[in-house]
Order: C-alpha cells, then structure tokens, then sequence
C-alpha cells in the first residue's frame, strides 16, 4: 500500500487524538483495543516509503488544556503537517456525549500558536490552520470552504452514489443527486448556489467583525438555532492572536513579498 501511495503521489490523512492516553481513550480499535500502536506503526511505514502525510486532530473539551502537550507529542512523531478541527455535534459525538465550548476552541488554538512560536517551528512544522488564515489576510482566499466567502465546493458522495453539497449537511435540503447523473462540475455550481453557503458570511455580526477578513463566519453546520456560529468567540480569540503580527502589512502582493522579507530576514539574522 505504502508504494502505491509514494508512487501515485496519494497525501494521506490521518486521525489523531493527540497522544498515546488520549488516543486509546477516546479511539479505541473494534473490539475495545488500544488503538495508538496501530497509529504509530502506520505512521512509520508512511515514513519509511517517503509518503506524503498530514495529521488531523479533532478538539473537544477533554483536549482544551493539553494544547501544548498534544503539539509537543505530535512533533515527536516526526509530524510535519498538522491540521486541527473542532468537534461536530452530530453522529457519535452527540451520542457520547462529546462537547466542545468556544472558550476551549479558542484557548486551544491560541495555546497551539504560542507552542509553535516559541519553538521556533516556523517553515518546520505547518499548522494548516495558521498557514491558511495567513495566506488568506494576503490573497483575500481561503483554501477551506470553512473560511470561504461562499461554500460548496466540498462534496461528498454517499456509497450508493448520493452527492451532498457538505459532508456536514447530508440531508434533503443539500442533496444534489446521483453521481451516475451528474458531472462534477455542474454539481459544484449547484451547491454554491444554495442559501447555506451564500449566507454563510452575509451574517450581521460578521460585518463589523475585525477578523471576518480570514473567518468569513466558519462554518455553516455550526450555527445554532439563534443563527450564530457557537464557536464564534472562540475564532475570534485565534484570529485576533494570530493576525496581530500581519497588521503592518497591506492585503496584497507587496504587502506578502514585504512581509516575508522581514520574516525571512528575522530568521537568517
């Protein structure tokens, strides 16, 4: 498997809790087994056949104050790109029970960003939730459909064929038909034409938000029945941190080359 993926240029994501404890706790194998060897061993192979990987890493409650631990641990590994995703409250989340707070998002976050600053891990480690709101204060665009002006772009497919405007969303209001009758394209303009997605970022309280500019109102499957997005004050917190170092610098081309000289200047130095 490990030479079809390297020779076919496959990136492969995989779950992680964070660490060993966290990992066999809350991921246990089918029958109740510690599940954090078998993630291990896989990321070796990976490794050892020079196969493209990121790790991706979904927050809850139970992680909020082990940020800079979880970060630590994952680097270790030899983990080079990291991406990190709140919880959904759907499916077996809400089953067991799982939640996730703004205020521990948004402590997670910060808390991952300091981590990664103070080890000097810039151009090292990338944590895709840093790299893309940064490039986004650049170039105005979001390389997530979470952060996008206007989503629908990620589809998902059903086994039986079914596509859905979001892999969150997967009901009547955002189905898009049968793959066997659609081409892609069509049906990516279909779902960017859907009110979830135009809304999305048209919100009030995003208009006068100072860092609507990289949240564009997250994500459409975290609004709440009041109409606003339960994770929103912990996004602020991140992106009001994060961004607070690009302020000097306008949102263009220049700006960017402006920027990464003095960067790359601070680093050489």
């Amino acid at each position: 498997w490990c030479r079809l993926f390297r020779d076919n240029n496959f990136t492969i994501g995989i779950s992680l809790e964070g660490s060993e404890d966290l990992q066999n706790h809350h991921r246990p194998g089918k029958r109740g087994e510690a599940s954090y060897p078998a993630v291990l061993r896989g990321i070796t192979l990976l490794q050892h056949y020079r196969v493209d990987f990121n790790v991706l890493i979904v927050v809850h409650d139970d992680m909020a104050r082990h940020a800079a631990a979880i970060y630590d641990h994952v680097v270790s590994l030899g983990v080079r790109y990291l991406q990190f995703q709140p919880l959904m409250n759907e499916g077996n989340a809400l089953q067991q029970r799982y939640q996730l707070s703004a205020d521990n998002w948004g402590r997670f976050m910060i808390d991952i960003w300091r981590q990664w600053r103070k080890r000097g891990d810039m151009g090292r480690v990338f944590v895709i939730n840093i790299e893309q709101a940064w490039a986004q204060y650049f170039t105005h665009i979001s390389a997530t459909c979470v952060h996008s002006a206007r989503c629908g772009t990620n589809l998902v497919m059903e086994p039986d064929g079914k596509l859905y405007a979001c892999d969150h969303l997967i009901n009547s209001q955002h189905y898009l038909g049968q793959l066997a009758n659609n081409t892609l394209a069509p049906a990516v303009d279909s779902a960017t034409r859907l009110p979830f997605g135009i809304k999305k970022s048209q919100r009030r309280e995003c208009q006068r938000c100072s860092v609507k500019i990289v949240c564009q109102g997250g994500c459409p499957a975290h609004i709440n029945s009041a109409g606003y997005n339960r994770l929103c004050s912990g996004y602020y917190s991140f992106f009001t941190e994060i961004l607070a170092p690009l302020r000097a610098w306008p949102r263009d081309l220049n700006g960017l080359k402006a920027w990464r000289a003095d960067v790359m200047g601070r680093f050489s130095g």
